[in-house]
């Protein structure tokens, strides 16, 4: 999470995707620049949790009967699920370096919105949940529920607003298609044979077995830290006939590991994949 990010270049623009501008030099200027669109981007996902943490705690101190004040330590005692928070204010600049550098995407967020996602969970949590175990607080679960209700509403009204319905009906339709699936039944019918780089959590359903991915591989090439040729060996197929690509682009940050793999072929049931078999 850190040591590759580091060695990596900074990139000129977020828009970019495949072989994006790199910045050499300082460019100050163009750096702060781009932190700051990253900064806007985190934002964007970060807006609709933030906007849930903030009612529920005014609602917390609008319902809070007691009227002594607390000091911030007391506060963050009684307020367990806050420590949540801590951490997901630890992960912004991990995010924000790491969407920054070549090689960073969208997901490069995903350190920070986790935890944000887990602190809004713990807070809807404390507010249903914590009630008298003497006697069950129906007021308080109700005041809960319409928090867990309004949360909901935020996040469907997020959803549709980012991802258009259209765009969802057709996700939808290609499920059956879908590259993961078809490495996966693919994997089944032959165990242990077929290497998928782009699609290992496929390769692990089916045969059991973690193998290098390609997205590790790439990361490794491009920080210089390429592994040895038994490292390589000894986390592929035990039997490995095939390798498979269901997306051409830098393949060869792979396949320069197989060079015994030359000759490509086609598979009826992975259609426009680029693959591989050995020389015969």
């Amino acid at each position: 999470m850190i040591k590759f990010p580091s060695l990596w270049p900074w990139i000129s623009s977020l828009g970019q995707y495949g072989n994006p501008e790199i910045l050499t030099g300082i460019q100050l200027v163009q750096r702060i620049k781009v932190l700051c669109l990253a900064a806007y981007e985190l934002i964007q996902f970060c807006l609709p949790f933030i906007f849930i943490i903030v009612l529920c705690i005014g609602l917390k101190l609008v319902s809070c009967k007691t009227k002594n004040s607390m000091s911030i330590g007391e506060w963050f005692c009684s307020n367990r699920w806050s420590i949540l928070i801590l951490v997901t204010m630890y992960m912004i600049p991990i995010s924000l370096l790491s969407r920054v550098k070549f090689g960073g995407a969208t997901n490069s967020q995903a350190s920070t919105v986790y935890f944000l996602v887990c602190t809004v969970t713990a807070l809807i949590n404390d507010s249903v949940f914590k009630f008298s175990y003497n006697r069950l607080d129906f007021f308080h679960i109700l005041k809960g529920l319409k928090i867990s209700v309004l949360s909901i509403a935020v996040l469907l009204a997020t959803t549709v607003y980012l991802h258009a319905p259209n765009k969802i009906y057709r996700e939808l339709n290609r499920y059956s298609k879908n590259p993961v699936e078809l490495a996966y039944r693919y994997t089944l019918k032959h165990p242990h044979q077929i290497y998928f780089p782009q699609i290992p959590l496929s390769i692990l359903m089916a045969d059991g077995r973690l193998y290098h991915s390609f997205n590790g591989l790439w990361d490794r090439e491009k920080a210089g830290l390429k592994l040895s040729n038994d490292h390589f060996q000894a986390y592929i197929p035990s039997k490995l006939q095939v390798v498979a690509f269901y997306h051409p682009k830098d393949i060869e940050v792979v396949m320069g590991y197989l060079p015994n793999f030359s000759k490509q072929t086609t598979v009826d049931t992975l259609p426009k994949w680029v693959i591989f078999t050995k020389e015969e």
